[in-house]
């Protein structure tokens, strides 16, 4: 069982995860002017608009250039599963689940509020390193903050992995100190920082998706903006769905080597 660090704010508290107070600052009470303040949460306006709207373009030229970029970037979808495995059990504790994805109990006591409110919350995950069973705030901490409003945690959750030791598949610890959010009504996950691989290596770590049923969505930016990348997940890209500026493509495509063909908009077809 990870350990899961409630943060207190002055104010009312609402309830306890593993034994530790959760507190929520309950905004806009009588005797709450001195509450302590979360970070501002991240916009993700932005972010989530380029998906919705893509301005690159698909063409020849640059149809390579966007398979080159998703295979280059396959490790690092890997290991931002890690943290976001690690991410979704400090996410169940700020939502009040009483399980988690990797199978943790998570056990929430509440009490009774009536009326709206708003507020928010803090958790603190203490990483597990290679060894599970020891709690070692040496091996790192995710601190991750969620805002309540009408009583409702809002489906924007973000935080930040300090030096935040994970086991990978090969149950090798890679370090991660990035910034993370999960915007949950669309499954937006982001992550910026560095990573520290088993041999000490430190690299920047950077990656946003969107988590579809069945697959994933990624960004890959071109000279003219952002091209949206769909397939159905892990490493394999022999089918891969491309939205552009001008609509949506269907492309077939190899790897050794990287070639293929899309058809896209009114009958339009790239080859390259």
């Amino acid at each position: 069982m990870r350990s899961l660090r409630a943060g207190v704010a002055p104010g009312v508290a609402l309830g306890a995860v593993l034994g530790a107070a959760l507190a929520m600052g309950l905004a806009g009470c009588k005797g709450d002017g001195d509450a302590e303040q979360p970070p501002r949460a991240p916009d993700v306006t932005a972010a989530l608009a380029a998906y919705d709207a893509p301005k690159g373009s698909l063409t020849a030229d640059s149809a390579p250039e966007l398979l080159e970029a998703l295979v280059a970037e396959a490790k690092a979808f890997e290991q931002a599963a890690v943290l976001f495995t690690a991410f979704q059990d400090v996410i169940g504790g700020l939502g009040g689940s009483s399980e988690t994805s990797g199978g943790q109990a998570l056990r929430v006591r509440r009490q009774a509020l009536s009326g709206a409110f708003t507020g928010w919350a803090r958790i603190e995950y203490v990483c597990p390193g290679l060894d599970a069973n020891v709690i070692d705030r040496g091996q790192g901490i995710i601190e991750a903050f969620g805002q309540l409003k009408g009583g409702k945690l809002d489906p924007l959750i973000w935080g930040e992995a300090k030096r935040c030791a994970l086991p990978d598949a090969d149950g090798r610890v890679l370090r991660f100190s990035a910034d993370m959010l999960f915007e949950t009504t669309r499954q937006l996950v982001a992550f910026g920082g560095s990573l520290t691989d088993a041999d000490g290596i430190t690299a920047p770590f950077g990656l946003d998706v969107l988590i579809l049923e069945g697959g994933f969505s990624h960004r890959v930016s071109l000279p003219d903006g952002d091209v949206v990348l769909t397939w159905a997940g892990g490493t394999d890209f022999d089918h891969i769905d491309v939205e552009d500026r001008a609509g949506a493509w269907s492309c077939g495509v190899t790897l050794a080597p990287v070639g293929g063909t899309c058809s896209g908009p009114d009958g339009a077809d790239v080859s390259f």
